[in-house]
């Protein structure tokens, strides 16, 4: 598959798992925001930075997936290549929580690691 290809499963997958996908320009002067999942009027909102790379989009969208589908994710066909990549991210994120001391809510989706 090629990398949009990939990207565009990620975002469907995450409609099914019900994270409604949105891309924005986080990149405004005063506003220092990361790409991350939030709640707005009771539903599961993920705001990308449409700055970023593709490969950066698809890891971030995947940790997310990863982190928030549990046994949802199981009930869904996903295409092999995309469900590797949500593995892959969820093993990624576990290794960093659990090197993490204190609250687990500080950390964002960014494949960069920095916490908020």
């Amino acid at each position: 598959m090629k990398p949009e290809e990939i990207y565009h499963t990620l975002k469907e997958v995450a409609e099914k798992i019900d994270i409604k996908v949105v891309e924005k320009n986080l990149l405004l002067p005063g506003l220092r925001a990361k790409s991350g999942l939030c709640i707005v009027e009771g539903r599961r909102l993920f705001i990308m930075d449409k700055n970023k790379k593709l490969k950066d989009k698809m890891d971030t969208l995947a940790a997310c997936i990863g982190a928030m589908g549990g046994e949802a994710l199981d009930r869904l066909f996903i295409v092999p290549v995309v469900r590797d990549l949500i593995l892959k991210a969820r093993q990624k994120l576990s290794k960093r929580i659990s090197k993490k001391e204190g609250p687990v809510s500080t950390y964002t989706f960014d494949e960069g690691g920095e916490e908020d």
